[in-house]
């Protein structure tokens, strides 16, 4: 009797520790071109040159689908049930391309190289750190890149520009951090171009 009481008693705990359970509901999160942002152009006729967009280089530690938070100087981790819908370097290559396109930066924009064509120029970009930051009660998203435009023939660099930026959210809100994330890469993507259309004749 006191045996089937005992797994009776036992049987009720691991059946309400189950039902207890409650499985977190995985959220996904885009990098988007940010609604409202508006770039403009002194000379807003292109130059008469082809450009061969690479795609987007990212650093190891957040070229994964998973979202990084930086606590400390050394240490990130990555959140368990938050990731990016589409891997980073495929939604910036998107972006970047889609902001050429829509701004007239370039005659022709190319995604990828042909062996029938040869542009003029290669436009490569290399984010270095894009991660949410927990600084004590504030949070910032960080993103530092690179714009490097080159010539296609010998790889010379023609123009280059860094950026290394952090924008205060009001939480601790992915959603928060996609959008300021979006919104710095085409507000410096913006200075970048500015300076080809300026210097590139």
């Amino acid at each position: 009797m006191t045996r089937t009481l005992i797994l009776i008693l036992c049987s009720a705990f691991i059946l309400t520790g189950c039902l207890g359970r409650r499985s977190m509901p995985a959220r996904f999160y885009i990098l988007d071109y940010p609604p409202g942002l508006e770039v403009n152009f002194e000379d807003e006729s292109p130059v008469q040159k082809s450009l061969l967009i690479r795609t987007v280089e990212i650093s190891p530690a957040y070229a994964t689908t998973q979202i990084a938070l930086r606590e400390r100087t050394h240490e990130i981790r990555y959140f368990s049930f938050n990731q990016w819908a589409v891997r980073p370097e495929q939604s910036l290559t998107s972006l970047l391309t889609e902001f050429m396109n829509e701004h007239n930066i370039f005659r022709t924009v190319y995604t990828r190289p042909s062996l029938n064509l040869e542009p003029d120029y290669i436009m490569e970009t290399i984010i270095h750190h894009m991660v949410l930051v927990e600084d004590g009660r504030e949070y910032y998203a960080r993103l530092s890149l690179e714009y490097a435009l080159r010539e296609f023939g010998n790889g010379e660099t023609v123009l280059n520009h860094r950026a290394d930026r952090k924008q205060v959210l009001e939480d601790k809100n992915l959603n928060l951090f996609a959008a300021a994330i979006s919104e710095i890469f085409i507000d410096e993507l913006g200075k970048f171009s500015g300076s080809i259309l300026a210097d590139i004749r």
